[in-house]
């Protein structure tokens, strides 16, 4: 319903076309008009198609352990700046730190090293 969508249409096919070739799934791309009630009967179809193919294929069970892996590594990185934070370098320190890592007088990396083995002696 809005103008370039043919040719829009057109670019992602060929664009997932070149993907297919790689995962070896078919990317439908449906063309739809919500407003005229057209295609969404396709789309919920494909959409419905694509669940029950990655539970075949035990990709959504690899997904969603992707996803619980990122999520545990999120949290411990929550962890370590909070405890960074709350034990190890305040916020008044960190500036101190920048103006001198901005004047040249420590790099980054010493600074980013040394409060790391700080926190290492400093956990629970």
């Amino acid at each position: 319903d809005r103008e370039g969508a043919e040719r829009l249409l057109t670019e992602l096919k060929f664009v997932f076309e070149l993907r297919e070739q790689k995962l070896g799934w078919h990317y439908p791309i449906l063309k739809t008009v919500a407003t005229k009630d057209e295609g969404i009967t396709e789309l919920v179809s494909a959409v419905e198609e694509h669940g029950e193919s990655l539970k075949k294929s035990g990709g959504l069970e690899q997904k969603r352990k992707e996803r619980l892996l990122l999520r545990i590594h999120e949290l411990i990185e929550q962890k370590i700046r909070s405890h960074l934070r709350e034990r190890v370098v305040s916020e008044d320190e960190l500036k101190k730190l920048v103006d001198k890592i901005y004047k040249r007088q420590l790099d980054p990396y010493r600074v980013a090293a040394d409060i790391t083995a700080k926190m290492i002696r400093t956990r629970r």
